[in-house]
C-alpha cells in the first residue's frame, strides 16, 4: 500500500525544484507518489501493517507457490491439514518435504530455496500432489527471529561403517531468507526399515529450546535442541504435538499396544510431569492457549470420541467438550480466548483461555446466528464464512464486527492473508487493507 511522503525544503535549491514540479528534493527518502497515485517505475509500494487486519484487496492477489497449497483447503474454506505456511511480515515461509521456500508475499518473488546439506532422504511421489511437510517455527535466538525447520536425510556410509537415516534441523534468518546453521540428529534402528514414510515436524520453540518430531506409521522419537548451542538436550519415544511455556506435551503408547494417552514433560530435561488419565486410540494432541492443550481421540473402552482441554502444567482435565467433539480444533486467539469449534461448521465457541470457562457459543437460534466457517483466529479476531460471505468475529464476546473483510484468511498477520485462489486450490496472498 503506498503512502505519500513529505519531503522538507533544503534551502534555495529545493524552492527552485519546487517550482519544476517534476523533481523532489528530499533527505533521502523516495520520491513521493505521482499526481495520478501511482508509484514511479521500480518503486516497490510501502506495506503498512494492520493488526488484526479487518480488510484485504482481492483487487491483486499474489499467487503462491503450488506447494503452499496443494489440496490442503476445501471449497468450503475448512482446513483438510494446516497449510505448511507461516507467515513473518511480508514473507511467506513455505515448507515442502525436501526444502523451504521464502516468498515476498508482496510481488511473489521467490527470495530463497532452502534445501537440507545431505541428501533427502525422501524422493517426489509422482503419483501424489500432496506435500506432507508441516508449518515451520519462527523462533527468537540472540534477538533475531529464525524459521526452524526439518529435513529427514541420508548419512552416507563410508569403509565399514554403515550409512544411516537421520534428521537435519536448519536454522533460517526470518528476516534475510539465509540459512544460520544446521545440524544433523541421527535416527533410530526403526527408522532404518521402516515400511511406511518417514516425516518430520517441527513442533514449537520456547526458552531457546526446539523441539522436533519423526515419525512414521508405528513408531515416534522427539527431539529437544538448544537452538545456541544446536546440541540435543533430550531425546523421547512419543509423539510431541505442543509446546506450552515449558512443557512439552504429546501422545505416548503403552506398552507398544494401540492403549493410547497424553503425557507432559519439562521441556529442559525431558523429565516426565504427568499422564493424562483418558485412555483411547486414534489420539492427537494440539495446541490450544498458552498452558492448554487439547487432547482428542476414543474411548479405549467403549469407542466414544472424547475432548479435553488440559491444563500443560498438570495434566489436569480443565473442560470436557461433550457435544461435537469430533472433528473438533481450537486455537488460541493471542490475547485470553481460545476458540474452538467444529470443521464442518456445525459448532463455534470461545472460552477463557486461562479457565476453559465458556464465554459465548453458535449457533444462537435465540437470536437467529449461526456458526460460522472457522478460517482462522488471529489477534483477537476470529475469521471465517457463513452463508452471507466472509465474515469478522470479536473472540472475546463471539460478536459480528461490522466490516466487510472480503476474504476468509486461513494464515493471516498485519501484512497480508493468504487465502484461497480458485477451484483447482491453489492459495494466494492478499494484502491487507485496514
Amino acid at each position: 500500500m503506498s503512502r505519500r511522503r513529505t519531503n522538507q525544503v533544503i534551502g534555495a535549491a529545493c524552492a527552485a525544484a519546487m517550482l519544476l514540479l517534476t523533481a523532489a528534493c528530499s533527505n533521502g527518502e523516495p520520491a513521493p507518489d505521482k499526481p495520478d497515485g501511482k508509484q514511479p517505475p521500480n518503486v516497490a509500494p510501502k506495506r503498512i501493517s494492520y493488526d488484526p487486519p479487518r480488510s484485504f484487496s482481492r483487487s491483486r492477489p499474489v499467487p503462491l507457490p503450488e506447494e503452499a497449497g496443494n489440496g490442503k483447503i476445501t471449497l468450503s474454506g475448512n482446513i483438510a491439514r494446516p497449510l505448511p505456511v507461516t507467515l513473518y511480515r511480508t514473507t511467506a515461509y513455505i515448507s515442502a518435504e525436501n526444502y523451504l521456500l521464502a516468498v515476498d508475499t508482496t510481488t511473489g518473488k521467490r527470495l530463497a530455496n532452502v534445501s537440507p546439506q545431505l541428501d533427502p532422504l525422501n524422493k517426489p511421489n509422482e503419483f501424489s500432489s500432496d506435500n506432507p511437510a508441516e508449518a515451520p517455527v519462527i523462533s527468537t535466538v540472540d534477538a533475531n527471529a529464525q524459521v526452524i525447520v526439518p529435513f529427514l536425510v541420508r548419512i552416507s556410509g563410508s569403509g565399514t561403517t554403515a550409512g544411516h537415516n537421520a534428521v537435519e534441523i536448519t536454522g533460517v534468518d526470518a528476516a534475510t531468507a539465509k540459512r544460520a546453521w544446521s545440524t544433523q540428529i541421527t535416527l533410530p534402528q526403526w527408522a532404518e526399515n521402516s515400511y511406511s514414510r518417514l516425516t518430520s515436524t517441527a513442533v514449537g520453540a520456547e526458552n531457546d529450546v526446539a523441539v522436533i518430531q519423526v515419525s512414521n506409521d508405528e513408531h515416534a522419537v522427539t527431539y529437544a535442541v538448544n537452538l545456541t548451542t544446536h546440541k540435543v538436550l533430550w531425546t523421547k519415544n512419543f509423539a510431541a504435538s505442543v509446546v506450552a511455556g515449558d512443557t512439552v506435551v504429546g501422545i505416548d503408547n503403552l506398552d507398544n499396544t494401540a492403549q493410547q494417552q497424553a503425557k507432559g514433560v519439562d521441556l529442559s530435561t525431558g523429565n516426565p510431569r504427568w499422564t493424562a488419565e483418558q485412555v483411547g486410540y486414534a489420539a492427537s494432541t494440539s495446541l490450544a492457549g498458552p498452558n492448554l492443550a487439547l487432547f482428542t481421540g476414543r474411548d479405549y473402552g467403549d469407542g466414544d470420541d472424547f475432548a479435553q482441554l488440559l491444563d500443560t502444567h498438570t495434566g489436569q482435565v480443565a473442560s470436557s467438550i461433550q457435544e461435537g467433539s469430533s472433528a473438533l480444533s481450537c486455537t488460541y486467539d493471542g490475547k485470553s480466548v481460545t476458540v474452538c469449534y467444529s470443521s464442518r461448521g456445525e459448532r463455534a465457541f470461545g472460552l477463557d483461555a486461562d479457565s476453559a470457562k465458556l464465554r459465548w457459543q453458535l449457533p444462537d437460534r435465540a437470536n437467529n446466528r449461526v456458526a460460522p466457517d472457522v478460517s482462522a483466529v488471529h489477534n483477537g479476531i476470529l475469521y471465517g464464512t457463513t452463508e452471507n460471505g466472509p465474515i469478522l468475529l470479536n473472540t472475546q464476546t463471539g460478536a459480528d464486527i461490522n466490516a466487510s473483510p472480503e476474504l476468509a484468511p486461513v494464515v493471516v498477520n498485519g501484512y497480508a492473508g493468504i487465502a484461497l485462489e480458485d477451484e483447482k486450490n491453489n492459495v494466494a496472498a492478499y494484502r491487507t487493507t485496514g
